[in-house]
């Protein structure tokens, strides 16, 4: 494997696994005071960490691998992906969307945005239809892997399984990520906030 592609596997695994926990974290806490401040916190840190990024060379070389290549605004995909995150979570909170969508939406953008970017790398991403970082093999298995892992936490948290509704919501998702082809949308990370934001839209259109 390439440095760039092990680089890419490197970013992309805690990606997926902070997801997972954050997703995990509100399921157990709700929206409660411990969730709310914690996201504040994860937030404004990863915002402070930009600084640090920037001005700090120690800091840079320490985290040079899981920034995304291209960025103007080095590490600004974290604040944009626990800001998106949160900003689901909110909308179950303030307007009402079903606590399911929000799992559709976390998992989406955690584990399908992660996987389709790595399969997307690899040499089973071969077909680019926009000559950019997008295959449809990545959004395939990103469809795949987040209808999947969406029923295990709707059993886990013993809420309605309903293989439809998944898929629905994944596959939008996915699709979102997978149109988010243009360079500055890329470089500003944009895939880590509209993903989450589209599918609570959806839910608040359709429900």
């Amino acid at each position: 494997m390439e440095k760039s592609k092990e680089l890419e596997l490197f970013r992309k695994i805690p990606h997926m696994i902070t997801g997972i926990i954050y997703l995990a974290a509100f399921l157990y806490l709700g929206y409660s005071k411990v969730f709310v401040w914690g996201s504040c916190i994860v937030v404004c840190a990863s915002i402070l960490g930009i600084f640090l990024v920037r001005y700090v060379p120690w800091w840079h070389q320490v985290f040079r691998s899981m920034i995304r290549e291209g960025n103007p605004i080095k590490g600004i995909g974290v604040p944009m992906y626990f800001g998106g995150m949160f900003i689901a979570c909110s909308f179950h909170y303030f307007f009402g969307i079903p606590k399911d969508v929000v799992v559709y939406a976390i998992i989406t953008l955690a584990i399908g945005d992660g996987i389709a970017t790595i399969v997307g790398k690899s040499h089973l991403g071969v077909c680019r239809p926009f000559g950019y970082a997008k295959s449809y093999s990545g959004m395939i298995v990103g469809i795949i892997l987040s209808l999947i892992v969406s029923g295990c936490f709707l059993i886990m948290f013993e809420m309605e399984l309903n293989t439809f509704r998944i898929l629905m919501y994944v596959t939008i998702g996915m699709i979102i990520e997978f149109l988010l082809v243009h360079k500055k949308a890329h470089k500003y990370c944009l895939d880590n906030f509209v993903i989450p934001f589209g599918i609570v839209l959806l839910s608040i259109a359709c429900e």
